[in-house]
């Protein structure tokens, strides 16, 4: 049970949710060759990830909260919970502890820079989003490029960087991959960033009554998302030969998914929305787990990602992910 005392910062956090952000982590990792052994470098990636993620979870609410004290009173700000000066300054503390831990997974790696390099981006893109670009055309790619720019950052240590030429196989063998290879960090980031997008659509009217017409452009995002990173497995970089069972396992995701948006879809109205949102959001930890499992030879990582799911629904029991 979660201290009620806490659960005002937990709640403006949305800390359920962050967990799909360290999937992303161990998908950029896995697809980078770098899973494993577990390193220091790795683990401040996923402090980065978590750092700046929740930032943004944080900023949502404050820069939210006149329209949250008319839809959404409950929420900590407007209920008295948490103060805007508190929900600022713990937005910006959890910005800083991002950064700075990108800039140590650079340097535990031997690689300065590398990963910083792509945390600024994204926070910038955190606060673009956070500040405004939400309420525009283009919020659900703002939001998209967050989550791309996320995996990139799992990413960002690749032996030579992400734009650089050789690297190691996923197994950990010096022999170098086909150039085809360098491009899997950007497939996945691009096809998950399209996944996002199209949730975030989803996602739009939820406080209220959405309509069919915007939910079903939303799930033909998603799809086109899963399409996209689906043409990977089967087309692209297939080191281990596990292509086919990768989409499979892909092909049974978008089973769950495609179930609970069309549910949201028959019933556009807040309850059956906001269930299809956190359906949509957690199966992103599946989706990363397919990931690895087709790039790194050790299922165990896989398994282990894909665990993530039961903290994430354990925790959405009492915090909300949306």
């Amino acid at each position: 049970m979660i201290p009620n005392s806490w659960m005002p910062c937990l709640r403006i956090c949305r800390l359920a949710a962050v967990f799909s952000a360290l999937s992303n982590i161990a998908a950029g990792l896995a697809v980078s060759g770098r899973l494993s052994p577990w390193t220091a470098a790795n683990g401040c990636l996923c402090l980065a990830s978590a750092g700046l993620y929740l930032a943004g979870m944080v900023w949502n609410d404050y820069f939210d909260r006149d329209i949250d004290a008319i839809e959404r009173p409950r929420r900590p700000i407007p209920a008295g919970q948490v103060s805007a000066l508190s929900a600022w300054r713990l937005g910006l503390g959890l910005l800083v502890t991002g950064l700075v831990a990108s800039a140590l997974a650079g340097w535990n790696a031997g690689q300065p820079g590398h990963a910083l390099g792509v945390a600024i981006p994204l926070a910038l893109a955190v606060w673009a989003y956070d500040a405004g670009g939400k309420q525009t055309l283009a919020g659900p790619w703002l939001m998209g490029a967050c989550r791309s720019l996320n995996v990139l950052l799992g990413a960002s240590l690749m032996t030579g960087g992400l734009i650089a030429s050789g690297a190691e196989m996923p197994s950990g063998r010096d022999d170098v991959i086909e150039p085809l290879s360098r491009l899997a960090p950007w497939v996945v980031a691009g096809a998950l960033g399209l996944y996002v997008a199209g949730v975030t659509l989803f996602a739009k009217d939820e406080a209220g009554q959405s309509t069919r017409r915007k939910l079903a452009i939303a799930l033909l995002v998603v799809n086109l998302g899963l399409a996209v990173l689906a043409g990977w497995l089967v087309w692209g970089a297939d080191p281990l030969g596990r292509g086919q069972r990768a989409v499979l396992a892909l092909a049974m995701v978008a089973v769950v998914i495609n179930r609970a948006g069309w549910r949201a879809w028959q019933n556009p109205g807040p309850v059956p929305v906001q269930q299809g949102v956190r359906t949509l959001l957690s199966w992103i930890i599946i989706i990363d787990a397919v990931v690895v499992f087709h790039h790194h030879p050790d299922p165990r990582w896989a398994i282990g990602v894909a665990a993530l799911l039961w903290p994430a629904r354990l925790l959405g029991r009492w915090l909300a992910i949306t």
